[in-house]
């Protein structure tokens, strides 16, 4: 896909969104269990003792059969949460994810209050979508 310099973010973001929309369900669902077994299969992803996942939207890799499956294993695996009185995004763990999801303030998934806070100074791994996060959880601008 060809984007001209001259598109805003909003323009840009919109045509992927259009263009990942044409991607069939099982195609999207297929993609997806080749990223995890490709994922899982990494040095960095076998040494990290933490995980930062996302939460992904209906048109994005679901990674949330992986984030599962991680949870039941030895690793600390944590999603961003936006905390509204200081306007930034921190990371909660998740060991339960059944009971301790919510949906945030931007109808997003996210750890409930009650999860205790990753203090992130190096995220052994992280998945994110587009890199939208920064390791220290702010949500990343783009000029």
């Amino acid at each position: 896909m060809n984007f001209p310099a001259a598109d805003s973010k909003s323009d840009l973001r919109r045509k992927i969104r259009a263009a990942l929309q044409k991607i069939p369900t099982a195609a999207r669902s297929a993609a997806s269990a080749q990223l995890f077994a490709r994922l899982t299969e990494q040095s960095f992803w076998k040494n990290a003792a933490t995980i930062l996942f996302f939460a992904p939207l209906p048109d994005e890799a679901d990674v949330w059969p992986l984030l599962e499956k991680m949870v039941a294993g030895e690793k600390i695996i944590a999603l961003p949460r936006f905390d509204p009185a200081d306007q930034i995004y921190t990371a909660g763990r998740v060991q339960n994810p059944r009971t301790e999801i919510g949906t945030g303030q931007f109808g997003i998934r996210e750890p409930k209050g009650g999860c205790a806070e990753i203090v992130l100074i190096y995220a052994g791994a992280g998945l994110a979508a587009a890199g939208a996060f920064t390791t220290a959880c702010w949500r990343k601008r783009t000029a």
